[in-house]
């Protein structure tokens, strides 16, 4: 192991060390080891200094990142807890992207204001500007005026983790910029620079009309995504194929990219005899341009410093080896940013490689093409090998198709990128050829035809839950024990077993004869997810479209859920119905029901296109439609009767229903809204309940409100809402003070879940509130 190695590994200990929050005491400790280097030094002993040495680096590493920490702590103890009005000065500093009533980017804070004066920051900020056709520069400097507000934290399980994600990227805060907020342009970007980003601009441009005029929208689509690193014109549908494939990966662009081009540079220069002197300067030169024009984005700058490690290695004639490339752009980039070694990016492209230059040997066949194949599936089958517990732990997504789909796909994206990009050069220069134009468009169509095939074979890939941290140290343990000792049988073992068990694990999850509800999350909106043994996995409700996507469905995977036994819809209103339509695209529904109110929106009508197109059983539930598997469990339908004709509103329709657990009862009343109490009230006596899920989010129920919780009766009262003003009714409150013994909102404490044996109720809060139990007697 070389020193550069050994280095970057005590550096990456250090920082560590820091994270997990050793304690800022050790700093006296590398005092004293900073003066044992310095002693050791005149001792002239080799074996000493280079100990020492390493201890240096790992204290290095330690103070880099508890450095950074501290920053971060106190910008958000500057922030604050609650939204703040400030005035900022800020640069611009990354490129704003569109949404339907907004645009979202990056500033870096010059100074800022929160009324006690003028005070200078380097903190950077996301902004978001409530104005769709504002036009802010890139590296333009700004006066503005918005809601600071912290970056919030997930509130359900599985959910990603915004706040992290942006601070390990030095990101703490979210400035709102409203429509009404004043803001002034202070500067432009020097003109050198702002003559750049325009050239780029219009080059950018001119490349995506030519995609469009030239391909099909889809084609066109992922040119954008190859070429241009620009992934918002795919639609969710097709990000959906290439993530349930495995093949995601080939829409990032990152070091595959950027080491394509470094390939085909070096080969032109070649070509045209230039020495080896200059050619590993003109093709970093010309990787710089090339990074410049798709974007600094992380990935991008990651592959470029290790292609200037490539570089640099060969201009100054030194042996370009894989640990030494590895370790000083690592070390390079962890200087920089410490905290990007926890990142997901950082450590699944570093562990591709990685992966790699173990566990892909020389291949001894005498056929070149033959001696491909088997190196691309060795190559595929070496990163899953290295990377198959950090992907489930991230995505939750075990897709085996991928390892036949990088075979057989890589070789042909990297023709679609050699060929498109020579295609788009050639439009630059006024030149059309469309017999490459034919070419590419084939290509692609035949990678969306493969992705297709492989997507519809059964069990392509299966959503598995995550692994625990003990098995990941396992396996990993395992996996370098085969590599330092091949004879050590043991190590492989190891692997095998881990990799045996969490598939296990995942696809047959152990019952411990209970039922668990757990009441998601969704801000205004209701998700709610049944689980147990004999009744199966149940969702009531999925939210909107947006919380289907990054809560419902992130949270299915994270319980390893590959399949609903029912999907439930009380209403066909868009905070109810929207989320059903992601998960009806990521997960298997065997039986869907509703109140028999299809809707007329956009959504409504998606959902049932996919029922039709995945066969899926579809049935309407009125009053008195029972699921019962046997006297004490099951589910009930009490609302809305069947003559719907009388009921005009569609929340007046929502269906309620009660779930029985053996002697514990749940009643789970959607949106039922002022107009629907009277209905119920009629047969009172089937309202009683140990759990009220509140009805409509919390809202007023009118004159009824009080004699409805007085037939419920419940102990708890669960609260789904979010930060619609008026939300929970301030009347809704002051009765059920007087009603239950607590009530529960994700509001506060986040996703909520609740546990029963059918004697026994607990429940918890995802934000870590004290959790609370009681005892049932008998069956209501």
């Amino acid at each position: 192991m070389s020193l550069l190695v050994k280095i970057t590994l005590s550096y990456v200990v250090g920082v560590c060390c820091a994270r997990l929050g050793v304690s800022i005491e050790i700093l006296p400790w590398l005092f004293c080891v900073f003066m044992l280097v310095v002693v050791g030094w005149f001792w002239r002993k080799p074996g000493r200094m280079f100990g020492l040495l390493l201890i240096i680096w790992c204290g290095v590493g330690f103070v880099r990142q508890h450095t950074q920490q501290q920053i971060n702590e106190q910008a958000l103890f500057s922030i604050g807890a609650e939204p703040q009005t400030v005035r900022v000065c800020a640069r611009l500093i990354q490129p704003l992207k569109q949404y339907p009533y907004s645009q979202r980017g990056r500033i870096q804070l010059i100074a800022w204001n929160v009324g006690l004066g003028w005070e200078p920051s380097q903190m950077d900020l996301l902004v978001e500007i409530n104005d769709p056709l504002a036009q802010w520069e890139l590296y333009s400097t700004f006066l503005i005026q918005g809601q600071l507000t912290r970056i919030s934290k997930p509130t359900n399980l599985g959910e990603w983790d915004a706040h992290e994600y942006y601070r390990n990227q030095g990101v703490l805060g979210q400035l709102k910029v409203r429509t009404h907020d004043p803001w002034i342009l202070v500067r432009h970007p020097h003109e050198k620079v702002r003559g750049l980003l325009s050239a780029r601009q219009q080059l950018r441009n001119r490349l995506k009309y030519f995609y469009y005029d030239h391909f099909t929208e889809s084609q066109a689509a992922l040119l954008e995504a190859l070429l241009l690193n620009q992934k918002s014109a795919l639609s969710y549908a097709q990000k959906l194929l290439f993530q349930h494939t495995g093949m995601f990966h080939i829409l990032v662009v990152s070091g595959f990219h950027i080491g394509l081009m470094g390939v085909f540079l070096e080969y032109g220069l070649r070509l045209m005899r230039f020495s080896h002197r200059i050619r590993p300067i003109l093709v970093f030169g010309g990787l710089l341009i090339y990074a410049g024009f798709l974007g600094p984005t992380t990935p991008i700058q990651r592959a470029v410093i290790m292609a200037g490690w490539i570089c640099g290695s060969r201009w100054l004639d030194w042996p370009v080896t894989w640990q030494h490339v590895l370790a000083g752009s690592a070390l390079t980039l962890l200087l920089w940013q410490p905290h990007q070694l926890f990142t997901a990016s950082f450590q699944l492209s570093f562990g591709a490689v990685l992966s790699l230059c173990l566990f892909v040997g020389k291949s001894e066949v005498p056929f070149r093409f033959l001696k491909i194949l088997i190196l691309s599936f060795r190559s595929t089958l070496a990163v899953w090998i290295g990377l198959w517990p950090l992907l489930l732990f991230y995505f939750q997504r075990f897709a085996w198709v991928g390892v036949i789909g990088n075979v057989i796909l890589t070789p042909v994206v990297c023709l679609v990128f050699g060929i498109g990009a020579l295609v788009s050069g050639l439009y630059l220069l006024g030149i059309k050829v469309l017999l490459l134009n034919s070419i590419v468009a084939l290509l692609i169509d035949g990678v969306i035809f493969v992705l297709v095939n492989f997507q519809s074979w059964s069990l392509s890939s299966w959503i598995l839950a995550p692994p625990h941290w003990i098995l990941m140290v396992l396996y990993y343990a395992g996996l370098v024990g085969s590599f330092l000792l091949p004879r050590l049988k043991l190590a492989k073992v190891i692997c095998c077993v881990v990799f045996l068990e969490v598939i296990g694990l995942s696809l047959f999850p152990q019952s411990k004869g209970e039922l668990i509800l757990d009441v998601l999350d969704v801000g205004h909106g209701d998700a709610m997810v049944i689980r147990s043994k004999q009744l199966g996995v149940i969702l009531i409700d999925a939210g909107t479209t947006g919380s289907g996507r990054s809560v419902v469905v992130p949270w299915l995977k994270y319980h390893g859920i590959n399949a609903l036994d029912m999907a439930i819809n009380t209403h066909p209103d868009q905070d109810h119905l929207g989320g059903m339509i992601p998960v009806l695209q990521e997960v298997k529904v065997k039986q869907f029901f509703s109140n028999g109110d299809h809707g007329s929106t956009e959504s409504a009508r998606e959902v049932l296109m996919l029922l039709k197109k995945q066969g899926v059983s579809y049935q309407t539930l009125v009053r008195n439609d029972r699921l019962y598997l046997d006297e004490s469990v099951g589910l009930e339908v009490i609302h809305p009767p069947i003559n719907q004709e009388l009921l005009k509103e569609s929340n007046e329709k929502s269906l309620v229903i009660k779930l029985k657990y053996g002697s514990v009862v749940f009643l789970l009343t959607g949106d039922a809204d002022e107009s629907a109490i009277p209905h119920m009230l009629q047969n009172a006596n089937e309202l009683k309940s140990h759990i009220l899920k509140i009805p409509h989010h919390g809202s007023d129920l009118g004159v009824s409100q009080s004699q409805f919780f007085d037939a419920v009766s419940p102990h708890w009262a669960l609260l789904s809402v979010g930060d619609r003003q008026g939300l929970p009714a301030e009347t809704t409150l002051s009765i059920l003070k007087h009603k239950v013994t607590q009530t529960w909102s994700t509001k506060t404490g986040g996703a909520l879940t609740i546990t029963t044996d059918g004697h026994s109720v607990q429940i918890k809060t995802f934000k870590g509130d004290l959790a609370e139990s009681f005892v049932v007697e008998s069956i209501l």
